[in-house]
C-alpha cells in the first residue's frame, strides 16, 4: 500500500469553513480514481508546537505506486490541487509538502 500524505499551509484571509470544503472534495475521489482506498482530510491538532503553519492536510491510502500515479494526473485531482494552489499562502514550493510512504500492509 502506498500512503499518500500532504499537508497545506494555506493564507490566513481564507475562512476556515471555506478551507474545510475544498479539502472536503478530496473525499469526492474514491470510486472516481482506481486503486484510491481510503481518504482523510482535517486539521492540525496535535498538542506539540512544531506544525510551521502546515494547519491542513489530507492521507490518501492506494494500492500500488501505479495507483498513486494515475491519481496525480487524474482530471478529477488536478481539478482539486488547482483550487488548493490558489487558496495557498504563498508558493506550492513553500506551502505544501508531500510524503509518500510504501506500507507493508
Amino acid at each position: 500500500m502506498i500512503r499518500h500524505v500532504a499537508l497545506f499551509r494555506f493564507k490566513n484571509s481564507i475562512p476556515e469553513p471555506d478551507l474545510d470544503a475544498v479539502l472536503q472534495r478530496f473525499h469526492g475521489l474514491k470510486g472516481k480514481v482506481a486503486g484510491l482506498q481510503s481518504v482523510h482530510v482535517g486539521a492540525n491538532c496535535s498538542p506539540e508546537t512544531l506544525d510551521k503553519g502546515f494547519l491542513r492536510g489530507i492521507i490518501l491510502d492506494f494500492d500500488s505506486i501505479e495507483s498513486l500515479q494515475g491519481y496525480l494526473s487524474h482530471p478529477a485531482h488536478v481539478a482539486i490541487a488547482e483550487d488548493v494552489i490558489a487558496s495557498l499562502a504563498n508558493s506550492l514550493d513553500e506551502d505544501v509538502i508531500v510524503f509518500d510512504l510504501q506500507t507493508g500492509e
